[in-house]
């Protein structure tokens, strides 16, 4: 399952802190380490069910690629009111993502690529591409260090 969260407790306090009300559904992020007390202290209000949090929220952020949600058994697009917003990866250049956009169209939804952001030094802190790229990097080399089992060269104390 994602253990990523699309916003952390901390975003979350500046955001309520902007007048922007903040609603997280229970448990959505555990697999982060980021738990609803933690939310609910800062300020956000945590509610039960993911279709709640679309009943309620005029925008919802989320890591992946609107799907099928295995609870309700509906596309997260049709959860969505007409006029609300998602902001979310879509891969607008793919077969899938032209489908995405093309739902969200008919369903009258603004459906916001974060992987379609532009990657120039002005958006360097939207750049989800360049993140996420330097994070699967960074565990493929811990990942290698764990199967060579043995001492690298080059690790230096002082």
């Amino acid at each position: 399952g994602e253990k990523r969260v699309a916003i952390v407790p901390a975003i979350a306090k500046r955001l309520l802190k902007s007048g922007i009300q903040v609603f997280v559904e229970s448990s959505a992020g555990n697999g982060g380490g980021f738990y609803d007390s933690e939310y609910t202290r800062m300020g956000c209000q945590v509610l039960g069910s993911a279709q709640k949090i679309y009943d309620v929220a005029d925008v919802i952020v989320k890591i992946r690629e609107p799907e099928m949600h295995p609870v309700t058994n509906m596309h997260e697009i049709d959860m969505l009111g007409a006029g609300k917003t998602m902001i979310s990866f879509v891969g607008p250049r793919t077969d899938n993502g032209k489908a995405l956009m093309d739902r969200a169209v008919r369903a009258g939804i603004n459906l916001l690529a974060v992987d379609a952001i532009p990657r120039i030094s002005r958006a360097q802190s939207l750049d989800v591409l360049s993140s996420q790229a330097k994070i699967a990097g960074y565990r493929a080399v811990v990942e290698a260090v764990n199967e060579y089992q043995r001492f690298f060269n080059g690790e230096v104390t002082a």
